[in-house]
This record gives structure tokens, C-alpha cells and sequence, in this order.
């Protein structure tokens, strides 16, 4: 322990700096939780969010990681609307995914609404050609 005025070596247990005569204070140990009494139960210690647990780190602005919002809208709206709804789904987590700082995780949602949209723009491609097919084919008939 050093005291904080000179800067001398004080021993932990002295009162005051026998350089300077400063009174020295220990550091005041945490509190400790009292004890839990049985039969009782216990408070929940929740996990601190990142954001509070260090505040250097900035969660990710909103516009950094892209959500594919627009394009699962009109893709459920004209193309394939129960695969629309996923990407719509997975599109709405990647803001609410930022705003916590999981990064990670809103760029996995952002990929999976890209890969729904597609998903559902090629099955609706498809089955409006096969329905051409087929109503070609019975025109013919």
C-alpha cells in the first residue's frame, strides 16, 4: 500500500503516513450478501446487458447491416406469401438483433430474410411458369 499524497511504501495496518502524516484508509472491502435463509427463496441475479457491462463498446447503428425489410414485403405481396412471411419474420430481428450489439446474430437473420426472399420470388417464378404450361396445354387440347 502506498500513500496517496507522497507516494511512500505504508504498511496496510498504520493509520497514518509516517512521511507526511496523511491518514491512510484502507480500501473498504465489498459488502458481502447476507447469508440465504433456508426455506426462503433466493433473488435472481440477472446477467447485465452489453451495453452496460462495457460501456466502450457503441451498438451497431441501424443502417450498418442490411434487412431485407422491402424486399420481403413485395415478395409476399405478388410472389409466395407463406415464404414471404419468414423472410418478413427473419428481416423485422436484424434491427432489434443491433440494438442489442449481437452482431453475429442480425447478420444471420439479414442472410437468412435475403435467402427467404429468394427463396420465394424462384417458387413463385416456377409454379407461375408450370401454371403457363398448363394452361397452354389445355388451350391445345
Amino acid at each position: 500500500m502506498f500513500c496517496q499524497t507522497c507516494g511512500n511504501e505504508v504498511d496496510p495496518h498504520v493509520r497514518f503516513c509516517p512521511r507526511c502524516g496523511t491518514a491512510t484508509a484502507p480500501a473498504a472491502a465489498p459488502p458481502r450478501p447476507p447469508a440465504p435463509r433456508p426455506g426462503y427463496a433466493q433473488p435472481v441475479q440477472y446477467a447485465t446487458p452489453p451495453q452496460y457491462a462495457q460501456p466502450h463498446l457503441q451498438p451497431y447503428p441501424p443502417g450498418s447491416v442490411p434487412n431485407y425489410m422491402m424486399q420481403a414485403i413485395i415478395v409476399t405481396l405478388f410472389c409466395c406469401m407463406p415464404m414471404g412471411v419468414v423472410a418478413i419474420v427473419k428481416a423485422s430481428q436484424v434491427n432489434s438483433k443491433l440494438s442489442v450489439g449481437d452482431w453475429q446474430g442480425a447478420m444471420a437473420s439479414s442472410a437468412s430474410a435475403r435467402t427467404w426472399c429468394w427463396v420465394s420470388f424462384w417458387c413463385s417464378l416456377v409454379a407461375g411458369i408450370l401454371w403457363l404450361g398448363v394452361v397452354f396445354a389445355g388451350s391445345m387440347a
